[in-house]
């Protein structure tokens, strides 16, 4: 979604892609992608396109007559993308089991992580922390921004094939069942909290988090569509 309410889909098997106004109307971007997979907009209502298919990254600008490729080469099959506030560009590749970070000045391509086997989506917080779903091991995955501080999973035992946040830091994903399931973060605690339980402690918008071997699964409860 961008900043006036606008929604964008993707359609891998008609290769469209298509924008829908808050009023409801809606129209096709004729931009020659094949199978477009991953959407994202940026701050200045850029839209980003991953193509698995031509094995590509396209920036569309806000007025859909400017295109510019960002990536052509080195990726295997893109899927999920995220922006950060730098408005470098993250991209999943589970083919390649890698996550990969395009700087915005340069378009230079490196590895963000290799933590994920399948890496389907991924979600950038506040402080730079990502979170990706992995649909090899159905779970979630917290890479804090800090390099000294480990890898660690915050939600498991789920159809992980996609993961957004909201404004507040609350993070989203959908379960087979067509369920929308809600991990809930209190930001001033920097906690994700489950339905009937305590809240559990991640850190997740400091500098560190607590050891991955110290961070017990998280339970989701569903929410309404």
């Amino acid at each position: 979604m961008d900043s006036i309410g606008d929604v964008y889909v993707a359609d891998a098997s008609t290769g469209l892609v298509t924008q829908i106004a808050p009023s409801g109307t809606s129209k096709a971007l004729t931009t020659g992608f094949t199978s477009p997979m991953g959407l994202v907009v940026d701050a200045l209502n850029n839209l980003y396109v991953s193509d698995a298919s031509a094995k590509s990254i396209t920036e569309v600008g806000s007025n859909f007559s400017a295109t510019r490729v960002i990536a052509n080469t080195g990726l295997v099959s893109p899927a999920g993308l995220a922006i950060d506030a730098n408005a470098n560009v993250y991209v999943t590749d589970p083919a390649a089991s890698a996550v990969y970070l395009y700087n915005a000045q340069s378009n230079a391509r490196t590895i963000a992580t290799t933590a994920a086997v399948a890496p389907r989506s991924v979600a950038v917080d506040a402080a730079g922390n990502l979170l990706i779903a992995d649909s090899a091991s159905g779970s979630i995955l917290a890479v804090p921004s800090n390099s000294a501080s480990a890898t660690f999973t915050v939600a498991s035992n789920l159809t992980a094939n996609t993961v957004a946040l909201d404004s507040v830091g609350n993070l989203y994903t959908a379960s087979a069942g067509g369920q929308v399931l809600e991990l809930e973060r209190t930001q001033g605690l920097t906690t994700f909290s489950r339905a009937n339980n305590a809240p559990i402690v991640v850190n997740l918008l400091s500098t560190g988090n607590v050891a991955a071997a110290s961070v017990p699964p998280i339970l989701t409860r569903p929410t309404s569509p």
